[in-house]
């Protein structure tokens, strides 16, 4: 079902998510009374509970029903999309889900770690297809508030000059009603819901 040259990612991602669930689960019974777990994925606090298939190929990811054990799913399948390195050319004939999730779901996690200096990290062409599956997904003021914050963080010195300032500055001369990490976030998800991204034909 799944195009071949993705299903090492779908693999690896599904991979991730048992391994958290299982892990999260044993550390949960550990804990002493006052004592929390940090999630790693920054969006919800468990990795989810919800059983996954044993074999990808068939896995229709986009109906996992546990928003936790979707949106740990997602970020997974983000990382591993972008660790195939393939080129931009090679998304062309997939179902567009897949460079949504790569370019947008990867751009999210970049910015949640490391800030402004995301911009610079996935570089000028990348950043140029964010903005542009942005703008595909709806959110049209992101990708404008974007443009601008990318061009203030060059324009200021980037990471050794004011670049995280400017950035900022120039990110919120936009009114974008998708500037909230979590809500843009969860309302990615929710388009990446959509059969018809993941669906050839």
């Amino acid at each position: 079902m799944h195009p071949k040259i993705v299903l090492p990612a779908i693999e690896a991602a599904m991979s991730d998510v048992a391994d958290a669930i299982r892990e999260h689960t044993a550390l949960a019974a550990r804990l002493k009374p006052g004592e929390a777990i940090v999630s790693f994925n920054p969006h919800v606090a468990t990795p989810g509970s919800a059983a996954l298939p044993a074999a990808a190929e068939a896995f229709r990811f986009w109906e996992i029903a546990d928003e936790e054990t979707f949106s740990t799913f997602m970020e997974g399948l983000a990382i591993q999309l972008d660790m195939l390195d393939l080129p931009h050319a090679a998304y062309g004939p997939l179902p567009r889900g897949y460079a949504i999730a790569r370019y947008l779901l990867r751009f999210e996690t970049h910015c949640r770690f490391s800030a402004w200096l995301a911009v610079e990290s996935v570089g000028a062409e990348d950043m140029r297809l964010v903005r542009r599956y942005y703008a595909e997904a709806g959110l049209p003021e992101e990708a404008l508030a974007l443009e601008r914050a990318e061009a203030a963080w060059y324009a200021a010195g980037g990471h050794d000059g004011s670049g995280y300032d400017a950035a900022a500055q120039a990110y919120r001369s936009v009114a974008n009603p998708w500037a909230d990490e979590d809500a843009r976030w969860f309302h990615l998800l929710d388009v990446l819901r959509d059969p018809s991204l993941w669906e050839s034909g």
